[in-house]
Order: structure tokens, then C-alpha cells, then sequence
């Protein structure tokens, strides 16, 4: 296991650390490990909205509508 050493710590910063571990039950050593573990995991991507809302599509009174993919690299096969 590696080890990290983090000096100029704040005061404030630290109580804050010190607060949270004891309000998780556990030392600041493991509370900082598990807030470093929580920051390094992958984030999801936001691909926009899952549906569309046809009601307010069809009151906009457009005469065409382009739906765009939502991901432009994926496009149907020509067969």
C-alpha cells in the first residue's frame, strides 16, 4: 500500500475532517481514504433527457422536427 502524506492543512479544514470522521464512526485516517475512493470513481456521463415530450413538440406548431442522436458516432448500418 502506498502512503500519502499531507502537510499545510488548514485548522479549519482539519476540524471539519475531524467532524465528519467522528460523525461516520470512523478515524480521519479512513474517513480521508474513503472521501479519496468516493472522488476517484467514475462519473456518468449526462446524455440529456431520456424522453421526449411529444405534447410540447406538437405545440410549437413546427413543420419539421430533427431528432438528433444522441450520441453522433452511433448511426444505423446500411444493410
Amino acid at each position: 500500500m502506498s502512503v500519502i502524506h499531507v502537510r499545510n492543512v488548514p485548522e479549519d479544514l482539519a476540524a471539519r475532517l475531524q467532524a465528519r470522521a467522528r460523525e461516520h464512526r470512523r478515524s480521519m485516517e479512513a474517513e480521508v481514504r474513503m472521501i479519496l475512493a468516493e472522488a476517484m470513481l467514475p462519473r456518468p456521463v449526462f446524455q440529456g433527457p431520456r424522453h421526449l415530450n411529444f405534447d410540447l413538440i406538437a405545440s410549437l406548431d413546427l413543420e419539421e422536427v430533427v431528432l438528433e442522436p444522441m450520441n453522433p458516432e452511433l448511426h444505423e448500418i446500411d444493410s
